[in-house]
């Protein structure tokens, strides 16, 4: 599924992972590929730790506001899920709106809900095969991001 002439809502997951690599361009690059990029407002406050809502406002994604009825649903939503992820996924669910986000739990919701979705690293390899962005590049954010993760992954094995 090419994402060209598509709308997405970039999951803040997603998003950190670029900004914590020093990969915020290709945020850019995806938001002049697709339709349109959106980003709820609600997690504004978690992307806000790696950037400022300005510099992630200036990559070309859209700051939407969740309507009450999504807010109020999200809230009362039980599962794996945190407050932010339902909102990313009932706003797509709502708006035929394809869920970027790295968040395995997340996928496997949207997947339960029929919601397309895309994994992070997959939107790489579509960037790649649309000409967007050259192979050496993807191999190197693939990289980068994969160093943050693992680490990530490391240090919570040795808490538990």
């Amino acid at each position: 599924m090419s994402l060209k002439n598509e709308k997405v809502l970039l999951d803040a997951n997603f998003i950190i992972d670029f900004f914590k690599t020093n990969n915020d361009d290709i945020i850019t690059i995806i938001c002049d590929f697709v339709e349109e990029a959106y980003v709820p407002s609600v997690i504004v406050q978690e992307v806000y730790k790696t950037t400022t809502p300005i510099k992630l406002m200036s990559t070309g994604v859209k700051l939407t506001a969740p309507p009450l009825h999504i807010l109020i649903k999200a809230q009362q939503s039980k599962g794996s899920l945190s407050f932010q992820d339902w909102i990313c996924l009932y706003l797509c669910k709502e708006n035929s709106w394809i869920c970027i986000t790295s968040d395995n739990y997340l996928v496997k919701k949207c997947r339960d809900e029929n919601v397309r979705n895309k994994r992070g690293f997959r939107i790489l390899l579509d960037l790649v095969l649309e000409k967007a962005i050259n192979k050496s590049k993807a191999k190197s954010i693939f990289y980068d991001i994969k160093k943050i993760t693992l680490g990530f992954q490391k240090m919570s094995s040795k808490i538990s």
